[in-house]
């Protein structure tokens, strides 16, 4: 059985993982999902409905990015994803988890076309509100490094 991660190209989640089997040099086939489309035989893969999910030689089947990610590097270690430290590990995790909600809600401006500033709705004027208050949380974490 080959390594299948199936995926979305606008997909930021998508994106991480193939960022991370790349550097890993780890190779998969693709299997691109038409998310307004999705075919039964991915909902049986991913009883969720979302991409990306990983399905490993082995069968295993892993749904959602980050435990994608924690999985790939605890099986395939080298090189390191996450630090070894624990601590450093968890910091880490706390910073990509502030960038996926990031992602997640300009993604979602995005796709529902609610960047129009005529007439804001109060799920646009929601997700600005969010995503600018994510803004300073990254601009301190900056200035500290």
């Amino acid at each position: 059985m080959s390594r299948i991660l199936y995926y979305h190209p606008q997909s930021n989640f998508s994106r991480k993982i193939r960022i991370l089997l790349a550097e890993k040099q780890i190779h998969y086939e693709l299997k691109e999902i038409n998310l307004m489309n999705k075919p039964p035989s991915f909902l049986e893969v991913s009883p969720i409905g979302k991409v990306p999910v990983l399905v490993d030689e082995d069968g295993t089947t892993i749904w959602d990015s980050s435990l994608i990610a924690e999985y790939v590097d605890e099986k395939y270690p080298e090189p390191r994803f996450y630090p070894a430290d624990f601590r450093e590990r968890l910091e880490c995790r706390k910073w990509e988890e502030l960038a996926d909600t990031l992602g997640d809600k300009i993604i979602s401006l995005w796709i529902l076309n609610l960047t129009n500033k005529g007439n804001p709705t109060f799920y646009q004027s929601m997700l600005e509100q969010s995503i600018n208050g994510l803004f300073p949380v990254f601009e301190k974490q900056r200035r500290s490094n």
